[in-house]
């Protein structure tokens, strides 16, 4: 059975043409020692050129992570990895898993990637970083949210996906509707935009 293989055996079965079966190693290699199936998990996602067995080991970390955070530095390497579909796929994982302080700015470096999938998933990992506590200063929530704007304003409602991404982001860094709009108010000359004014109602509505 998998609970007796060694940690190398369940991470080369992550490359085995049988989903199931990747998916048993995968959750064996999860419960594992963090510190070994962190190790284990990490090098077939930064060795491999196979993108299953990648996945594979992405969704592992983030299974991990929710026991350590010993899995963020891994992560956050793996965000600007060539694949865009690693990229993706490690963000989702960061948001999952990760601490604001630790994450947010890799998170935010990722809004303006070249490809469409990763910009949603960095945009959807910000809004789920928002469950963490963040240190509160008078500017802490115009920090916060002022790169969705950004994001807002660049996107300039070319895809509806983003902008709902956006909305999501917006309402969940959000405590409630009037820091929002009181932050909309502090940003406006910058961001007068109709696709951040959208994005700011669509916010408010939700």
């Amino acid at each position: 059975g998998f609970a007796k293989k060694s940690e190398v055996e369940l991470a080369k079965l992550l490359e085995h043409p049988h989903q199931q079966v990747r998916q048993e190693a995968q959750f064996e290699l999860a419960g594992r020692k963090e510190s070994e199936a962190i190790k284990a998990f990490g090098k077939v996602a930064t060795g491999s050129k196979n993108p299953i067995p990648v996945m594979h080991a992405i969704w592992g970390l983030e299974m991990v992570g929710r026991k350590t955070d010993w899995v963020v530095p891994l992560l956050k390497e793996l965000s600007t990895h060539e694949s865009e579909v690693v990229r993706a796929q490690s963000l989702k994982a960061l948001g999952g898993v990760a601490a604001f302080s630790d994450a947010a700015a890799v998170v935010r470096a990722r809004f303006t990637d070249s490809s469409a999938q990763v910009q949603y998933s960095a945009v959807i990992a910000y809004g789920h970083l928002c469950q963490v506590p963040v240190e509160i200063t008078p500017h802490s929530e115009q920090d916060r949210i002022s790169p969705v704007f950004d994001l807002l304003k660049m996107n300039a409602d070319k895809d509806s996906y983003l902008r709902h991404a956006a909305v999501i982001a917006l309402q969940s860094h959000s405590s409630n509707p009037d820091d929002l709009w009181n932050v909309w108010l502090s940003l406006k000359n910058k961001y007068d935009t109709p696709a951040v004014r959208l994005g700011v109602l669509l916010a408010l509505r939700r």
